[in-house]
């Protein structure tokens, strides 16, 4: 998914805000969650993020686009497991 930095994202120092790294992530999951499972799963279950890691690479500065990747690292009954870059 591609996306540009807004108004909204940017903290004082004029690059993105930590917290909206996680928004972004959290649109990208969804996004494949959707592609995989069709909107049932929304009824049946939710998402919950209980680790998160995230490595500051370079700054995002206002307008900068981004490409978000998602894939699934593995999967069991319950759970999915996703890495995002």
């Amino acid at each position: 998914m591609t996306f540009r930095t807004w108004f909204c994202d940017i903290d004082l120092y004029g690059h993105m805000n930590n917290g909206s790294y996680n928004l972004y992530c959290d649109y990208g999951r969804y996004a494949l969650a959707v592609r995989l499972f069709g909107l049932g799963w929304f009824n049946n279950g939710y998402c919950v993020v209980s680790t998160s890691h995230i490595q500051y690479i370079r700054s995002l500065p206002l307008f900068k686009k981004f490409t978000l990747r998602t894939s699934v690292v593995a999967a069991n009954g319950k759970n999915v497991w996703f890495r995002q870059r």
